[in-house]
């Protein structure tokens, strides 16, 4: 059961979005995409990932994998392969995706690049900036993640605890049960269960957001194996990547150098 502030989408003009994205790291937002766009992004992602032939190939697809790809040592792992119990594809518009069946996916990405830019309007309006116009919309990225676990087991990480290296996350409701949130109750972190039904998204703050405020703590989360299947889809909110940030290196920088610190390389 998620303890995150949730606001309906035509009270956005009415709140102040900020100030709880800087309290609890992230928001959700209700009924934000069409119920029916998410439904598909998700049943056509089922369909792409049972087939094994429907993927582009990528040099570090691990060879067991029945399909997408597994980036090695994904955030955080220092030193360890591939997981073959992980699978990611990735759509991004006027790019070659992994991603089959890609049409169905433009709605998804289109409907979260219009919650970002509310959020970030919001956003703007209090801190007197313009990050909406810094942000790369159109090459944000739009991630199904699949995890292959066939037990059930709460206390068992299926992803490792992080913070996303992004300015937003949107996670897009519809997945089954295992997102969890660290929140501090009554001065103790705690894991928070959230589930997302279809047309919710939640807003986290990523690292970068922190560098702008650093009041603000980016949202600390992992995926555990509260169900034996789960299939997700979220997106990630970016400036351009000529933006100089705010820790003196260009968002190309930063991306670069944090990729070399948390995947492996062969």
């Amino acid at each position: 059961m998620s303890h995150l502030p949730t606001f309906a989408p035509w009270a956005l003009g009415h709140f102040d979005l900020k100030a709880p994205l800087d309290r609890y790291g992230a928001i959700i937002l209700r009924e934000m995409v069409p119920k029916e766009v998410a439904q598909q992004a998700y049943l056509q992602a089922r369909i792409a990932f049972a087939d094994p032939g429907a993927y582009i190939a990528r040099p570090e697809a691990h060879p067991q994998a029945r399909s997408g790809y597994t980036p090695p040592n994904v955030e955080g792992k220092m030193g360890q392969g591939p997981n073959p119990h992980r699978h990611f594809f990735d759509y991004r518009p006027g790019r070659r995706s992994l991603a089959p069946g890609k049409d169905v996916l433009v709605p998804l990405h289109r409907a979260l690049c219009r919650v970002a830019k509310i959020a970030l309007r919001e956003i703007d309006h209090v801190a007197r900036r313009r990050f909406s116009s810094m942000m790369d919309y159109p090459r944000a990225t739009l991630r199904a993640a699949e995890c292959l676990n066939d037990f059930v087991d709460p206390g068992f990480e299926l992803f490792p605890s992080h913070r996303d290296f992004s300015f937003l996350t949107l996670f897009v409701g519809g997945a089954q049960s295992g997102l969890q949130v660290e929140q501090v109750v009554r001065g103790e972190k705690k894991w928070i269960d959230v589930t997302l039904p279809f047309g919710d998204v939640l807003i986290g703050i990523g690292t970068i957001y922190h560098q702008y405020f650093p009041q603000a703590v980016p949202l600390q989360h992992r995926i555990v194996a509260s169900s034996p299947y789960r299939l997700s889809f979220f997106s990630v909110i970016d400036p351009r990547k000529h933006v100089l940030l705010p820790n003196g290196e260009l968002a190309s920088q930063f991306f670069a150098r944090v990729m070399a610190q948390v995947r492996y390389k062969r």
